[in-house]
């Protein structure tokens, strides 16, 4: 199936959106109330406006539709009722059509696949998504103060590729020419750090060397020139941002802190013990409260904030002066996710019953490190009451709101959905049931599909927002969905450990599951 976003744009494929089960309705988006679950309510609106639009169009103009073999299938229009138009970028990376084994490709060396890579160049060399950004010509490093410049370039490699590349259906039909026994097995994996491993079928793909390094070593962190003694004592004194000030906040922070000094992803330092010599690349950054919806606050690291010295200088952010070394194919895919699923819908006849679901990966960033030594440059101060001694928080782990954090986290994702794709086109019935498959089999549509499905095929489609997988099926029997169900919670395992212990620290998010998002 595809070796598609990690592999980054070096054969082309159609987006594949495979497995998952949720609960359909009787229109082709499978009912707006399952459609709000996935996307928003604001989204849902957008949507909907788009897949009449999209139905009721009959021709684009400047561009010709190519048949594919998966567009009549189960579900389908035909291919002259709709035609996409040019501002669909498939997979973000010009890539159609492409049936590629990942096990063809197998990139981690050794006997017991336990070495540890030394050096990733030649794979970068083979796969460009895989290398750092470059400015155009040049070649010259990008750091965060080039980040407008590096949008428009990225924005005009989307319009060559979207001005060449041959349209084709969003959905695939299941064929099951992938065999279970060409996964690498047994699932072992080498001594690592946090939460994310490579194992199974992830240790075929491209970026498997990419990923067992960041799990042994952690991801590089290139933040610029250390900051100064003076420069740290007036970071420091500037404190948190007052958002995380209130009373509610500082509870948050408590409770926040020991959790994570419990699992080993960050380290509590008393400033009076480091400030007369602070660690060389220690570096001090405002953490602020925002209001979540699930919780009573997210904690963001303000890595942008720029400090005004007292000699009228100002201190540069630390994501200003951060080189890019993330895979700068990791999230090329932000922001076309929506899109195509909005075709897939307009694809489908208005009777279709579109099964869709979604798998969150609890505590995204922090299941990933930075490299040892590094995690200064993430440190900031704990909020406290006024009269409490300064203590510095040092989190280990890689930090939402470093400009850096995503790439890394999403190279992780994209890997795992294109494992995913690979399971589901497996035969059904050839995966072990997954654990938390009981989560994902009580819908009220899925009761109402026989057991069986007498070699009949079903068209998937999957999908990865930054940590939210996302899949959409059109399927003839339960025995697919569950298959399907499966496929992705396994995928998922193959690059995040499963935690067998506690259920409720699991990288798939039980709490989420339990609330229906994966039926």
């Amino acid at each position: 199936m595809g070796i598609d976003r990690l592999y980054y744009g070096n054969v082309t494929r159609n987006t594949l959106w495979g497995g998952g089960i949720t609960g359909g309705g009787r229109n082709s988006c499978a009912g707006d109330q399952r459609l709000e679950t996935v996307l928003g309510p604001i989204d849902t609106v957008v949507a909907n406006k788009m897949v009449r639009a999209l139905a009721m169009n009959g021709e684009t103009p400047g561009i010709s539709v190519t048949p594919s073999q998966h567009t009549t299938g189960r579900g389908l229009q035909n291919p002259d009722t709709f035609k996409p138009g040019p501002e669909l970028l498939y997979g973000g990376q010009g890539k159609i059509k492409c049936n590629v084994n990942l096990g063809e490709f197998n990139v981690i060396s050794g006997n017991d696949r336990g070495d540890i890579p030394t050096s990733t160049d030649a794979l970068q060399v083979e796969h460009e998504g895989l290398g750092p950004p470059r400015l155009g010509d040049s070649g010259k490093e990008v750091t965060g103060d080039d980040s407008r410049r590096l949008r428009i370039q990225n924005k005009h490699r989307k319009q060559r590729l979207r001005a060449i590349q041959l349209p084709g259906s969003q959905w695939t039909e299941h064929t099951g020419q992938v065999t279970y026994d060409s996964t690498p097995l047994p699932r072992t994996r080498p001594p690592h750090r946090n939460f994310m491993c490579p194992t199974g079928r992830a240790l075929n793909h491209p970026a498997a060397t990419l990923l067992r390094e960041w799990s042994t070593l952690g991801c590089p962190t290139r933040t610029g020139q250390h900051w100064t003694k003076e420069e740290i004592w007036a970071a420091v004194e500037r404190g948190p941002h007052r958002s995380a000030t209130s009373p509610e906040a500082l509870k948050h922070f408590e409770e926040e802190v020991k959790e994570k000094l419990h699992k080993n992803q960050a380290r509590l330092v008393a400033w009076d013990t480091i400030k007369d010599n602070p660690p060389a690349q220690l570096k001090i950054s405002p953490i602020a409260a925002i209001p979540h919806k699930s919780k009573a606050f997210r904690s963001i690291l303000d890595l942008s904030f720029r400090l005004r010295l007292q000699n009228g200088g100002v201190l540069a952010a630390v994501n200003d002066t951060t080189i890019k070394c993330a895979p700068k194919g990791a999230i090329n895919q932000l922001g076309e996710c929506l899109t195509r699923i909005i075709h897939a819908f307009a694809e489908t006849h208005t009777d279709t019953k579109i099964f869709m679901a979604k798998w969150d990966i609890k505590d995204g960033f922090w299941r990933m490190d930075c490299r040892e030594g590094e995690e200064w440059n993430f440190a900031y101060v704990l909020p406290q009451p006024k009269d409490a001694p300064t203590m510095i928080v040092v989190p280990t782990s890689l930090q939402m709101g470093w400009i850096e954090s995503p790439p890394y986290f999403c190279a992780a994702t994209e890997t795992a959905r294109d494992i995913v794709t690979e399971y589901t086109n497996m035969p059904v019935g050839s995966l072990p049931p997954h654990k938390f498959v009981t989560y994902t089999t009580n819908g009220r549509s899925y009761t109402d599909l026989p057991d069986k499905h007498e070699d009949q095929r079903f068209s998937t489609l999957v999908e990865v927002y930054v940590d939210d997988f996302m899949s959409l099926v059109i399927p003839v029997s339960k025995a697919q969905l569950t298959h399907t169900a499966s496929a992705v919670m396994t995928g998922i395992h193959d690059v995040f450990p499963a935690n067998d212990v506690d259920e409720g620290d699991d990288p798939i998010s039980v709490k989420k599951l339990k609330q229906q998002d994966g039926q």
